[in-house]
């Protein structure tokens, strides 16, 4: 097994963590932990993810939260809504990729239409 290379405050995080969604807690409470942002837990979170940790979450439930999982199927059960939103996304992306300037026109002339018939029933 490969040595984690996490920095000082990644340990101190990860010491934080506890196995199991019993003991999830969310980027708001560390970050008052750490008196630091929520923003920045999340990328150190990510970050430490990406190191091989094994830190999942859940946003349902009573447990909400980052949590390190206890083994592969607590694992596998909490990447499913991660493959879930990215597939999401890439719909979003591939979309968005699509448009081309008749579509920006066509949401500025829609826009316009609001606006004038707004100025007209004041």
């Amino acid at each position: 097994m490969e040595r984690l290379n996490l920095t000082v405050f990644e340990q101190i995080m990860l010491e934080r963590l506890g196995f199991g969604v019993e003991t999830a807690v969310t980027s708001r409470e560390l970050a008052y932990d750490f008196k630091t942002t929520p923003r920045r837990v999340m990328g150190v979170i990510s970050g430490m993810c990406q190191k091989g940790v094994p830190i999942v979450a859940t946003r349902r439930g009573r447990h909400k939260g980052y949590f390190l999982a206890r083994n592969e199927y607590e694992l596998s059960e909490y990447i499913r809504p991660l493959e879930a939103e990215h597939e999401e996304v890439m719909k979003r992306i591939a979309k968005l990729k699509t448009l081309r300037a008749e579509h920006f026109q066509l949401i500025l002339d829609m826009k316009k239409h609001e606006l004038l018939e707004e100025l007209e029933n004041e």
